[in-house]
């Protein structure tokens, strides 16, 4: 199926969402090119732009969290365009970025953004970044009891290497966030969800999880005589530069001292559980704020109940599966797509995003800045896969 590639209106490729957290305001923005064919500067600064102005006075934020999903060849221009835009609403360039080889389904350039903000409300509220040396590796929010620490682009590669082992770097990459945690005062017990992006997934997935568990087992996340606290994730290819193997972001939460685990798992009735086949992760986490609950979906595939791929070489059906098993495990969340804040579409082949963006319509799906990239699944067989985070206010 061809791709539009007519320009989108205004109303669905920007959306923010803003709430109140223990004296802070957090913000959250998905945004999407509307002009698919333009350049990648044009598509920054309009980007940007667009959602400058549904910011209000904008030089009070810091950017916490910016994963871009575009094509590697053209990062720098991003960067240059992002530094230029940036700055004229006052708002700090300086933080990381997390930009990823997620190549858009239509154009050249970028398949879309997702970004966090926090405003300082109350005198307590503090945001500090957490550093290794020169480098920004994210920041800590902290408002009273409630610590947050957002890490951003985390990976297993010291400065000019290359040619290191994918499983060496995994290894690091997990040592080098449980090292940035505790240098922030938390530990990888209060992590609640990860972004993983593996360069190379299909050649070393099963490695890269004989590299996690056994981490997760030394931390005592994963146990056998136990329920596991293994954090929301998402393990999907993505590509930071040609020597990274792996890299990801990590959410961090901790409500008070002596809290076992940060959120409430959420268990998918028409899903296996993935530590079933030996993936460490739960296939969703609640994570109840002051005045919000935070509903963090791992990414989602065309999986059934035990634990086999179904729909196999059917996109549309794959698409339908995956729908229902996302729409499921956010209602158990207490959830909608409504709800959603990010969202993000992997798609194997291009031609799927049309089935994609077709089903969601038929379904009754929110009209939203929907990401869509293409990038491989963890199965030879999986076509498409989708993740999300959602917000519901309790107060």
């Amino acid at each position: 199926m061809e791709q539009p590639t007519s320009p989108r209106s205004s109303k669905d490729h920007v959306k923010v969402t803003h709430v109140r957290v223990a004296g802070a305001e957090d913000i959250h923005v998905t945004a999407v090119p509307t002009q698919p064919q333009a350049d990648a500067r044009t598509q920054t600064r309009s980007l940007y732009a667009a959602v400058l102005e549904r910011l209000d006075d904008a030089s009070s934020l810091r950017i916490i969290t910016e994963r871009v999903y575009g094509r590697l060849a053209v990062k720098e221009a991003f960067l240059s365009a992002r530094a230029e835009v940036l700055p004229e609403a006052g708002l700090s360039a300086d933080g990381p970025v997390t930009y990823l080889e997620g190549a858009p389904v239509d154009g050249e350039a970028l398949a879309g953004v997702h970004l966090t903000l926090v405003r300082p409300g109350d005198a307590d509220v503090e945001v500090t970044p957490v550093r290794d040396g020169d480098h920004t590796w994210g920041f800590r929010v902290t408002s009273g009891k409630l610590r947050r620490v957002f890490l951003s682009g985390v990976h297993g590669l010291r400065a000019g290497e290359v040619g290191v082992p994918a499983a060496d770097q995994a290894r690091r990459m997990f040592e080098r966030a449980e090292a940035l945690l505790a240098d922030a005062g938390l530990s990888y017990h209060n992590v609640v969800l990860t972004r993983i992006h593996l360069r190379r997934l299909l050649d070393w997935y099963p490695e890269f999880n004989a590299v996690r568990n056994p981490f997760y087992r030394k931390l005592g996340l994963l146990k056998d005589d136990a329920p596991s606290t293994v954090p929301a994730s998402t393990g999907i290819q993505g590509k930071m530069s040609d020597d990274c193997e792996c890299v990801m972001d990590v959410t961090a939460v901790s409500r008070g001292a002596g809290e076992s685990c940060p959120f409430v798992k959420l268990r998918n009735p028409l899903q296996d559980e993935a530590t079933d086949y030996g993936s460490a992760f739960a296939r969703g986490a609640r994570v109840e704020l002051p005045g919000v609950h935070y509903v963090l979906i791992s990414g989602t595939a065309s999986i059934d109940e035990t634990g086999a791929t179904v729909h196999v070489d059917d996109p549309a059906g794959q698409v339908r599966r995956t729908m229902a098993n996302f729409e499921t495990i956010l209602k158990v969340g207490g959830a909608s797509p409504a709800d959603l804040y990010h969202a993000i579409w992997y798609v194997k082949e291009p031609s799927f995003a049309g089935i994609v963006r077709q089903e969601m319509a038929q379904h009754g799906w929110p009209v939203f800045p929907w990401v869509v990239a293409r990038a491989d699944v963890c199965r030879h067989n999986l076509l498409v896969e989708v993740d999300g985070s959602a917000l519901v206010r309790t107060a």
